[in-house]
Parts: C-alpha cells; structure tokens; sequence
C-alpha cells in the first residue's frame, strides 16, 4: 500500500488531464518517506484502502457470475441495520418509539423494508443496501457509470420502500401503517453516493415524479452515518428524530449527512453499542495474538 515519490509524480504526470482519477491513491494511500517512515496520504483513503482490501480479496474468492458470496455479505449488513436501530430505540428516553421489524405479506410472501421505526403519526422506513460507488463511478470520468450508481444505490433502493409501503397499504398487513400520516424514507449503503446540490435537485426530481403516496422526506447515506442517525435516536432527550430530519431535508438537502450533523451542532458520534462491541473484539483478538488474559 505504498508508494515513493518517483512512482507518484510519474502517475500524476500521466493523469494530468484526468482530475478526477485518484486510482493511484486508492491503491497505495501510504506516501514512503525513506525505509522506515511512511505517512497517510489521506486517512480516509487508508482506511478505505483496509476494509475495500479485504472485501475485494475474499470477492476475488468466487467466479464474477457467482453471486452466492453477495447474498452472504447481504443478510448479515442487514441484520446489523436492524440490530443498530434496535438498540438506539432501547435506549431513547422520552420519545416512545415504536420498532417495526421485517415481515412478510400478501399471498406472494413478499418482504417489508429491512426496519422501520414509528413516533405517533411518523414513521421512519429503512432500506439497506450493501453497495459501493463502481472504480469507473469513482473516477468520474464515466456518465453512464454516474448514472448507474445514481440508479443503484440512491432512486432505485427508495423507489422500492416506497412501493412497498403502498403495496402493505393495499394487503393484509395495512394495519401496520394505519395511523400513520408522515413517511419518511432512508437507504443506507456501505459507501454512499455524493451528495451535491445538483445532484440532489435531480434525485428529488425522478423520485417525486415516481411517488404515489406523500414522502415527507428521503435521505441517502453510508453505514457511518446511520450509526450517527442512530446515536440521535438513543439520546435521552424530548427532541424527536423526525423534527431532525426534517430540518436535514427542508434546510440543508445538498449536503450529506454528516455535514449536517456538524453545521447543526448536533452529536457525530456512534452508539454506545457499537463502541462496547468493539471493545470485546480488541479483548479477543489480543488473547489469540498474544495469549494475553
């Protein structure tokens, strides 16, 4: 994962007139000093760099057209979704949240969203996507590849709660939603889409004309961020989630959402519940390391 300065003015010479390429940096996000310094050219890339290394090398285990090792990731990125927001609403003190899990309806047995979490009349519908922006996407330099991540990991994954939710409305289940009066809608990817206001002029655009019930608001974001929006909804506090993302969609909508957290002087932390199992991981592995008690 490093790289010396030769190799790097060489590649930036030769991508000059590419910009938007960072391929180089991805790939080795360590800037070799001399034989035993090394420093991060961007700590995000490194840690990048740590998780995509390992997600792509066990991928590389399977045939291209074998989709098993997908569904496998799939499930358990879900059950982590679930497992996060239940968590966070065990926690919450004075906002008596409801936990809607997923569940089957109508004669076909088709799914809900992943989870969905209810205040009153308000209700919160989770959609979770294992998906990443595609090497051409994240260069830039590629329309159709833009557009297909747009499609992928942002309009196609709302479109879908939406139409489950007017699907349930209409089956055996519609008591699920009975009173309910505002819907809000959030798709959480492994790595998010960029949230430009251009963009997200363009993405509201598409979704309204695809919405046939109201959708108070609809929001994009990666697996960090959700632990973010679910540190909100654990605080002991009087102020709701949903007053939250309102000011998030109606104020700052060309931002993402860990932007807003910041400009709103609001908490960008994780859930106690995630630290605690870290914390349990560390102790593990450091015994098997380093038969350490």
């Amino acid at each position: 994962m490093t790289a010396e300065f030769d190799e790097l003015t060489d590649w930036s010479k030769e991508n000059i007139d590419n910009p938007w390429s960072f391929i180089k940096f991805r790939k080795k996000p360590l800037f070799k000093i001399d034989k035993n310094t090394v420093l991060p050219i961007s700590n995000k890339l490194f840690k990048e760099q740590l998780f995509e290394g390992v997600f792509h090398k066990i991928r590389a285990c399977y045939p291209d057209e074998d989709l098993k090792f997908n569904s496998f990731f799939g499930r358990p990125y879900e059950k982590y979704i679930e497992i996060l927001m239940e968590k966070a609403k065990n926690s919450s003190g004075q906002n008596k949240y409801e936990l809607i899990k997923e569940f089957e309806y109508d004669k076909d047995k088709k799914r809900s969203p992943d989870v969905m979490l209810k205040l009153g009349d308000q209700l919160l519908v989770i959609e979770a996507k294992s998906k990443r922006l595609t090497l051409n996407a994240l260069e830039g330099n590629d329309h159709d590849s833009i557009e297909k991540a747009q499609e992928d990991l942002v309009l196609s994954p709302i479109k879908q709660a939406h139409d489950r939710i007017v699907e349930i409305l209409d089956s055996n289940k519609k008591s699920v939603f009975q009173d309910i009066k505002s819907y809000y809608i959030a798709v959480v990817n492994i790595k998010d889409f960029p949230t430009l206001p251009p963009v997200e002029k363009e993405i509201k655009d598409k979704l309204e004309q695809h919405f046939q019930i109201p959708i108070k608001g609809f929001f994009h974001m990666d697996i960090e961020e959700y632990e973010m929006l679910c540190h909100l909804i654990s605080r002991k506090t009087k102020r709701p989630i949903f007053s939250i993302l309102d000011n998030r969609f109606y104020k700052y909508p060309g931002i993402p959402f860990s932007n807003f957290l910041d400009v709103s002087s609001l908490p960008m932390k994780r859930a106690e519940f995630i630290d605690e199992k870290g914390k349990e991981f560390l102790e593990i592995m450091k015994e098997k390391l380093f038969n350490e008690e």
